[in-house]
This record gives structure tokens, sequence and C-alpha cells, in this order.
């Protein structure tokens, strides 16, 4: 025996050395994923706070020029209209108002020392110009000859007859719109149709292009965008730019990005990794620290195995080999039932714990739904709310101005908007609000209706084929079959990423029960038969639990209902929820 003690420590020390490597790994690419995933989680906030920021910083001028359009005083002398709109330029902030003929030739300036003509005479060729002369709204941004970056609002001046006679311009400064940005920790910009950076709390930033480069550069007063260079990655799911060249800029970084289709940009944000890192290596090393513990504990062990393997040898010699055997073999037994014993308690722990783990899941992902229908209804109310504001703001002109058709006009506008948002807040008052679990008598086409207000947001670009059918009662609760038709159709939005995007809502009669079918033009079900088993998705880690459909079946079973899934004969998935009609119930 004591020939191969020396075998068996060398062996140790490997089996410890190999154990505190695998560790430390685990530790450090476990800490790196968690790090990653909060820091990207907490970069998708920055950034919808920041886009929606400059939204409404950019919105509180959307309105101003068309109610500047209809006002009688632009008939007046040019000296005048100038005045007027300087005053008016004064009190709403904006860099500068002009007043333009349908050639593009500034007829009227607000005009103050310290407020110069960014617009020049040759706008016949911006497009937001020339929407402007059709009719609509032209939004535009641009860099002026002396280097000022503006955002411009074009509307129409028109006759009684619809005649364009001009065009009212506003431009505002995007310095004072940046500095609302500044302070963050995080880098955020914001580039325009041709990859060009325009708003950024970086200066280092500003007129770059992360994209091709750019030959057309009369929007940005003759400057050539610089380019530069940073290539995409993912890292434990999380999209990573590496290689930025920029400085002042960290050279690898978190980065998402969000449509903007109203002003026609597009945000960005850069997170440095840097933090993360830091995280994944104080990991690892825990993991290190404790597979020294873990190899300290073995070794003990191992060393304290060969004492008692040592004395029960000195007790079998000493009392013959007929009462070892059954002294070992009585400790063996004695263990074995000790370790099964431990094994059945550890095993009920467990599967207690699972189920509280399991129940935690649901309770998140309906959560994780309530907070994404809420910050996209956030962003709608955004709109109506700052209509309100600057209608409120033009009516107390038309006071002064003794106008009461254009208050009057204003107000009943005003109570529209008012209306609106009321409704967006009673539609996400009540899905929020906790239903009992006894069913009741439910308009099934009211149900339809309110879940398509909370995803309006949501639906953004898809086709949806719905013929309401009002008063057809079913057997069941409001908000829990209100929650069911919202995961069917947030589901169906997300297969259609990418694609063409179609959503059809059908509510049908039989003998016995009523028929809700949702069906999409998206890829369809990969594997039908396990769509609703908890924790099953298809998609991307970190986007979903896998929840919604197990969930949405649970509430259908508890109405005595039954919800399937299948591929359509067309394409794409389809779902389809029996429910028992009210009629039915009460004649049982």
């Amino acid at each position: 025996m004591g020939h191969h003690w020396p075998l068996k420590t060398a062996m140790v020390r490997i089996y410890a050395a190999l154990l505190i490597i695998a560790l430390a790994f685990v530790g450090h690419a476990l800490g790196q994923r968690a790090a990653l995933q909060d820091e990207a989680l907490r970069a998708r906030g920055v950034l919808t706070r920041a886009s929606d920021r400059l939204s409404g910083l950019v919105d509180r001028y959307r309105y101003l020029p068309a109610v500047l359009a209809r006002s009688a005083d632009l008939q007046a002398a040019p000296d005048a209209v100038s005045l007027r709109l300087g005053r008016i330029a004064d009190t709403s902030g904006a860099l500068a108002i002009s007043l333009l003929d349908p050639q593009g030739r500034i007829m009227a300036h607000s005009e103050a020392a310290e407020r110069p003509r960014p617009l020049t005479q040759d706008r016949l060729w911006r497009p937001s110009f020339r929407r402007a002369l059709d009719g609509g709204l032209g939004i535009s941004h641009e860099v002026t000859p002396d280097g000022q970056r503006i955002f411009t609002f074009e509307h129409p001046v028109a006759t009684a007859d619809g005649q364009i006679t001009g065009v009212i311009a506003i431009a505002l400064d995007v310095e004072e719109i940046e500095g609302d940005l500044r302070g963050d920790r995080d880098v955020i910009f914001f580039t325009d149709g041709n990859g060009v950076i325009f708003i950024s709390n970086r200066d280092q930033l500003t007129l770059r292009t992360m994209a091709e480069p750019v030959t057309e550069i009369g929007q940005y007063g003759g400057a050539v965008p610089e380019v530069s260079t940073g290539r995409m990655d993912r890292r434990h799911g999380v999209p990573v730019m590496r290689g930025i060249d920029v400085p002042g800029l960290p050279a690898e970084a978190i980065h998402y990005e969000r449509q903007m289709a109203r002003i026609g940009m597009q945000a960005h944000i850069l997170t440095d990794t840097a933090p993360a890192l830091v995280v994944a290596r104080t990991w690892g090393l825990i993991g290190a620290l404790a597979g020294g513990v873990a190899a300290l504990v073995l070794a003990l062990m191992s060393q304290r195995r060969a004492t008692t393997l040592a004395r029960l040898a000195e007790r079998a010699a000493a009392q013959g080999r007929l009462e070892a055997k059954v002294a070992a073999r009585t400790a063996e037994l004695s263990e074995t039932n000790l370790r099964l014993s431990r094994e059945v308690d550890e095993r009920i722990q467990a599967e207690a714990e699972l189920r509280r783990v399991q129940g935690d899941l649901v309770q998140a992902g309906k959560l994780t739904a309530l907070g994404e229908m809420s910050a996209g209804i956030s962003h709608e109310l955004n709109q109506p709310l700052t209509a309100i504001q600057t209608l409120a703001d033009t009516s107390q002109l038309f006071v002064d101005r003794a106008e009461p058709g254009e208050v009057r006009r204003n107000l009943g506008r005003i109570s529209e908007l008012a209306q609106r948002a009321g409704g967006i807040l009673k539609s996400l008052r009540a899905f929020a609000r906790k239903e009992g679990e006894r069913p009741v008598d439910v308009d099934l086409a009211d149900v339809v209706a309110d879940a398509l207000g909370l995803l309006e947001q949501r639906l953004e670009g898809v086709v949806v084929h719905w013929a309401p059918r009002p008063g057809l009662m079913v057997r069941g609760g409001r908000v829990q079959l209100q929650q069911v038709v919202v995961n069917l159709l947030t589901n169906a939005a997300d297969a259609m990423e990418g694609g063409r995007a179609e959503i059809f809502i059908e509510i049908a009669t039989q003998a016995d029960h009523v028929t809700l079918s949702v069906r999409d033009t998206g890829p369809g079900l990969v594997e039908a038969d396990r769509i609703f088993d908890p924790f099953h998705t298809t998609k991307p880690v970190g986007q979903g639990l896998g929840l919604g459909l197990s969930i949405s079946y649970g509430i259908v079973q508890s109405f005595g209902g039954q919800i399937t899934g299948a591929n359509a004969d067309g394409g794409g998935a389809i779902f389809t929820v029996h429910l028992t009609p009210a009629a039915a119930r009460a004649a049982a």
C-alpha cells in the first residue's frame, strides 16, 4: 500500500488542478453571460427612453407650421410678417421661421440679430420642400453652409380653393436638442437614411458614418462624412460591435438600434463591455477559489479514506478474516441505506423547488407581457399628449387675436386626442386588473377589439383582416381571454418578422361551441405536437420564456374550452380556440 500512495497523491493533485481550472472557466463564462445580459437589458431601456425623449422634443413643433399656414397674418406686408414670425419663434423656441414662395425664395423671415437664416434660397431640390408643395408635411434634417445642423418642418400655405401659394418652414437647432441627451454614460446617436450620424451625445461621432461612404453631400453642407469601422458579433446572445476606431469611444461595446420612422432616423446605443469583463474575471476568481476549497476537501477525504482503510486492515488481521468481512458488509449496507435515504430527501426537495420555480416563471412571463405592452402604449400616449400641448399653446395665440373659430376647432381636436388617450389607458387598466376564476358571459368581439387596441404599436406594419361580429357571447373571463388573444397575436407578429405580414382573425359558430381562429403568413410550426409544452420556444435566447401558449392552454381549459394549433393549408400557422356559447350554457 505504501508503494501506491505517492501515485494516488499525484492523481489527487492532478484532479484538483483540473477542478480549479474547470470551475474558473465556468465561473468566467457564467459571469460574463450574466453581466452582458444585464447590461443589454439596461441598454435597451436607455435607448427606448432616449428615442422617446428625442421624439417628444421634435414632435413639439410638428403641428406649429400647419397652424401658422392657416393664419391670415401671412397675407400682410413682408416686414409685418417677419416681425410676427420673429415673435412666434421667440415664444416657441424655434431657431427660425421662414415664409417661402413656390420657387423656394424667402419672402419673410423671423428677423433677429442673433438669429441667422438657416434656410437658403436653394430649397427646390429638397425632398421636404417638394413634399410641402404637394400638400403634405415635409420633414428633413440637414447641415447649413456655415456648419449648423437643423431639423425643418415645412407645410404648404394654400388659398381657400386649395391653390398652394407658398411654404411655411420652421427650423430647429439640433445642438439645443442634443443638450437634453448629454450626461448619459452610454454612447447614444441617431443616424439618417444614409447611415450618417446626425445627432449624438458625443461630439466626435457627429457627421460620421458606420456604413458605406456617402457621395451625395449636399444635405451635409458640402462636408464629406468620415467613415468609421466596426464589425458586429454576438456574444452569449448579445449583439456586440468590435473594432470601433473612433477616439474616446470603447473599442468594444454592446450595440442596439431602434427605428424612428416618424422623424426618418434610427436610434443607436453603444454600451462599454469592460464592466462585464471585470465581472467575468471576478466570477472566474470565485470559481477558482471554490475549486481550491473543493480540492482541499477532496484531499482531506482521500487521506481520511486511506487512514480508515489501514485501520480496517489491521483490525481484520487481528480479529480474523470472517469478522472483518461481516463488519465490512454491515458498514457497506448501512452507508448504502443512508445514501438512499439522503437521495430520497434530496429528490423530494428538488421536485418542490422545481414546482416553485415553474410557478415563478409563469408569473414572470405574465409580467413580461404586461411590461412590453405598457412600453408600447407609453410610446403611443406620447403622440396625443404632445399634440394637445401644441394645440393648447396655439389656442392661446388665437384667443389673443380674438379668433374663436380657430380656438373652437383646436378645442375639438384636443377633446378627440384626450378621448383617444383615455381609451388607451382604459384598455391597459382593464388588462392589468386581476380577474376572478369563475367564468361569466363575455362578448368575444369586444375581447378581440381590446387586444388589437393594446397591440396597436406592436402590430404596426402588419395587415390585420378582421370583421367583428358583435353580440356573440361566450363563457369565460374577459381579461383572461384577452390575455389569450394577446399571446396569439404577439406570437403571430414575431413569426412574420422579415416577411409578408398578414393576420386573419375569424369568429364562427358551430352546433355546440364558438371558434376563434388566428392565422398568420409566417413559416408555420416546426414541432406542432410540442407547442403547448411549458418552456418550449423556437425564439432566440433572451426573447421569450416559452410560457405564453402554455398559459393560454390552461386559461382556455379552465373555461371548459379547447385550443389547438396546426399549419395552415396556404402556409403559416393557425390557432383555433373552442369556447362554450352563453346560450348553450343557459340551456343546459
